[in-house]
Parts: C-alpha cells; sequence; structure tokens
C-alpha cells in the first residue's frame, strides 16, 4: 500500500490537491482512499498541556490507520500527518508572531513515534512526502477567497497577523526538512523504518493552478513500474 503524505503551510492548496491526485489515480483504475487528519479535535481540558495533546494527535493518526492495516488499498492519500503536529505543536510562538522557539526534544519524540506509526508494515519505497508551499501573498489570499462555511482560527485573524502566521509557518516547515536531512525520525536500529528512504518531494504553488499542480507532482513522482497493473503514463499527462 502507497503512503502519499500531503503537507505545507496553510493556504499551499494541499486540500485541493489531495482531492485531485485521488481523482487521477482513480480514473486511472487504482483502488485510492484519502484520509483528512486531525480527523478529530481535542477537548479544552487538552488545550493547555502540550504534552497530552500530541499524544491525542499520534492517537487519532493510530486509529485513522487501522482499517487500512488490515484492509490495504492500492494507493493512500493522507492530507497532514504527524509532520503537521511537529509544526503546529512543537514550537512556541510569541503573541506578535514575529518569532518562535523550537522545542527539539518534544521534535524529536513527535518524529520518531509519528514515523512509526505510519510506516508500520510498510515497505520503504511505498512512503512519499509531498512539501507544498508558495509565496505568502499568495497564501493569505487563498485564505481570503475561501468560500468555506465555518473559517478557521488563521482564516479569522486579522490580514496582518494572518501573514506573519504563515510566515511563522513556512520557517517551521523549513527547519521540518532539516528532520530528514538528519534523520530524527528514525529508530535505534537503522533501517527499520520506511521513513529511512522516504522519496520527499517539493511542490511550489505559487504560480500554478490545481490542474498544473497536480501535473507538476506527476511529472517528478510517477513510478509506473512500481505498479504490477500497466499504466498509459502517456495519458495521464494528456
Amino acid at each position: 500500500m502507497r503512503q502519499i503524505i500531503i503537507e505545507g503551510h496553510d493556504g499551499a492548496g494541499k486540500t485541493t490537491f489531495s482531492n485531485l491526485l485521488v481523482e487521477n489515480y482513480r480514473s486511472r483504475g487504482f483502488s485510492v482512499e484519502r484520509l483528512k487528519f486531525p480527523s478529530s479535535y481535542p477537548s479544552d481540558d487538552l488545550l493547555s498541556r502540550p504534552s497530552d495533546l500530541m499524544l491525542f494527535y499520534l492517537n487519532d493518526f493510530r486509529e485513522g490507520l487501522a482499517p487500512f492495516r488490515e484492509n490495504p488499498v492500492d494507493i493512500l492519500v493522507i492530507d497532514r500527518s504527524f509532520l503537521s503536529t511537529m509544526v503546529y505543536q512543537c514550537f512556541q510562538e510569541s503573541e506578535n508572531y514575529t518569532n518562535d522557539v523550537l522545542d527539539e526534544n518534544a521534535l524529536r519524540s513527535m518524529a520518531t513515534l509519528g514515523s512509526r506509526i505510519f510506516t508500520e508494515g510498510l515497505d520503504p519505497v511505498e512512503v512519499e512526502i509531498v512539501l507544498m508551499s508558495c509565496e505568502i501573498n499568495t497564501a493569505t489570499r487563498r485564505m481570503t477567497e475561501r468560500n468555506s462555511g465555518e473559517k478557521d482560527k488563521l482564516e479569522r485573524m486579522r490580514s496582518r497577523d494572518r501573514y506573519m502566521k504563515v510566515r511563522l509557518l513556512k520557517d517551521r516547515y523549513q527547519v521540518l526538512k532539516g528532520v530528514f536531512r538528519y534523520g530524527w525520525y528514525r529508530p535505534l536500529e537503522i533501517g527499520g523504518n520506511a521513513f529511512d528512504i522516504a522519496k520527499v518531494i517539493e511542490l511550489d504553488t505559487t504560480n500554478l493552478d490545481p490542474e498544473q499542480a497536480l501535473k507538476a507532482y506527476l511529472q517528478k513522482s510517477l513510478e509506473p513500474e512500481y505498479f504490477e497493473s500497466a499504466v498509459n503514463v502517456k495519458a495521464v499527462f494528456e
């Protein structure tokens, strides 16, 4: 079962992209499911206890993935994962969004536990991480234009605060790339985790509409030899 984990800051286009990705693979005959995390939200009493909050999200990931361990599909597209929890929970930010402080111990613990949950029983070639980003002005404009019934906390912010918050999130995802570079996610025995050689694709969507982003991803990612069923590669790009 191939896992494609979609990550990135708010406004990068993750949800639209992941939906298009599912449609694309289904149209080509693959069994595909999409998971969006978090699937539930913590009670108020957990919000002031960072360690409990991270465990809450880890358990949410574990429960969401459980059905697919016994009944796998060809491709599991995942909109946000424990990587987002690292970005949102392992930093302490100032009230004016000008800077924040990394809790390195929390980041290491979250990276190790989360990677084990997501890659349990998987072969390394089956894990792919797509890190999406765009310019801050583009991200804030997209959030302003969203036609959602209930705006999330970031969307309800004043324009200036939203801009500063997205800037911090972009910086945090740069730190996150260091997690892969230095192997903080690895268990004690190297090679025991599919994240050891997980494929990481960076996708800048600043000047791309959703369809163009999908095409750019497929050009970087498509590995027809991975699938047992025949794939008409040309048809993907027509």
